[in-house]
């Protein structure tokens, strides 16, 4: 993943490592996780005793200002890395900002006479949800080289570097996840020379239509196509036979339910946790190499501007192609997210465009089709010029042109591939 970096013509790309920890080291880690959890907690439940008392907005600088006060009072703080700490009122003060929007957003509401949803506080970090914590400099505190890696106030650690580190180390994070850990890298890169778009040649250029059909994951304007792996529902069987022995373990059903969970309801937990995660990793692995295929083969691509909500909300009921769960299994956001993110990286070109009318329009007289094509209508027929076409590669053809018109201007000339 990327982002823009305030330095010119630089940009933040990170790198997730695999960590190997010895037991005493990842006593340590736990340590430091369950003191920035703990903090986390006590300084919230500062802000909603200021809050409730006169709506008081407590800023940022504030509660950091009162990390060495607290050092005093708190021992055991100085155990973990002081930039650390500020993270963690950092994060606090990130979602609690997001709890002042939408208290303005339900007043606002309220005034116009609306309904507004219930607003609630960040919420309480139970034990083992705060999974992760940051090294927000490296001066002094990260240190990377011959296959370790040591951090202020934990040590050396083994790291498995499976790729190359690129640019400047600006913050490392440490993860803790279904009981592996890994090292988060984030790194300020200079970025490719974009290209001149002009100069990109047609066979350069492409139209993507991303889909949820059985058939296609995307098609290409030259009519390529990529079938829809699926992989949650491949691994339907085995996840729904996990969370059958799951349920059947003691463990606590309710709020009100005093039962403590038992050994073997934990390590199911675990196991369904790390089959959950098998299939997460299959998809965004799938998604990657597609990505790298269209970055290796193309520099201009016109791509829909996709909305999952507002697809599944219209398409509810009418097909189970657009239901959330075939939704979330296709992962096309994640997708389009990660062409954009790598396209930026080489200074190749993604134009997103809006998808209305696409799979209605002749990608050669560029005329609507007097009749709405239905989803279950998979061919496109053109009553005034006599075009037969795949459905999806004539939305993708009008995708391409949507963005050559937006690159190029209303003079540009119409240019389509070959057909298939």
């Amino acid at each position: 993943m990327w982002k823009k970096n305030k330095s010119k013509g630089k940009i933040e790309k990170s790198f997730k490592y695999r960590l190997y920890l010895s037991e005493i080291i990842k006593v340590i880690i736990d340590k430091d996780l369950e003191i920035c959890r703990w903090l986390y907690n006590y300084l919230r439940e500062l802000r909603i005793i200021e809050w409730e008392k006169d709506r008081t907005e407590i800023k940022y600088t504030h509660q950091q200002n009162s990390l060495p006060d607290l050092k005093k009072l708190y021992p055991f703080l100085k155990e973990v890395q002081s930039q650390v700490l500020q993270d963690v009122v950092r994060r606090l003060d990130k979602a609690w900002q997001d709890f002042y929007k939408r208290i303005k957003r339900k007043e606002k509401l309220e005034k116009l006479g609306k309904k507004a949803k219930a607003v609630h506080y960040p919420r309480y970090k139970q034990f083992g949800r705060y999974d992760s914590f940051t090294y927000t400099q490296k001066q002094d505190r990260i240190e990377l080289k011959h296959g370790k890696l040591w951090l202020s106030k934990i040590g050396w650690m083994n790291i498995r570097k499976h790729r190359k580190l690129e640019g400047e180390i600006k913050t490392c994070s440490i993860l803790v996840k279904n009981g592996k850990y890994y090292a988060n890298f984030s790194c300020g890169i200079e970025a490719q020379p974009k290209l001149d778009t002009k100069l990109i040649s047609l066979d350069k250029q492409i139209g993507i239509d991303v889909n949820t059909s059985e058939d296609n994951f995307w098609v290409l304007d030259t009519g390529e196509k990529k079938d829809n792996p699926y992989f949650l529902e491949k691994a339907g069987d085995i996840l729904e036979a996990w969370a059958k022995k799951l349920s059947q373990k003691k463990h606590k059903r309710s709020k009100e339910d005093k039962t403590k969970s038992s050994k073997r309801h934990q390590k199911t937990k675990l196991e369904l946790a790390k089959q959950a995660e098998k299939v997460a990793n299959q998809r965004k692995d799938f998604a990657f190499k597609e990505v790298k295929w269209l970055r290796d083969n193309y520099d201009f691509f016109g791509v829909e501007n996709f909305k999952p909500s507002k697809i599944v909300e219209k398409g509810k009921g009418k097909s189970k192609w657009y239901s959330p769960k075939r939704m979330y299994d296709s992962a096309l956001s994640l997708f389009l997210k990660l062409l954009w993110d790598k396209v930026a990286e080489t200074g190749q070109k993604v134009v997103k465009v809006n998808p209305a009318y696409t799979s209605q329009t002749c990608s050669r007289c560029n005329k609507r089709h007097p009749v709405k094509q239905e989803l279950k209508d998979r061919i496109f027929i053109c009553v005034f010029c006599g075009l037969e076409l795949d459905r999806d590669v004539n939305s993708a053809r009008n995708i391409l042109y949507k963005a050559q018109i937006t690159e190029f201007g209303t003079n540009f000339v119409k240019q389509v591939h070959a057909s298939p």
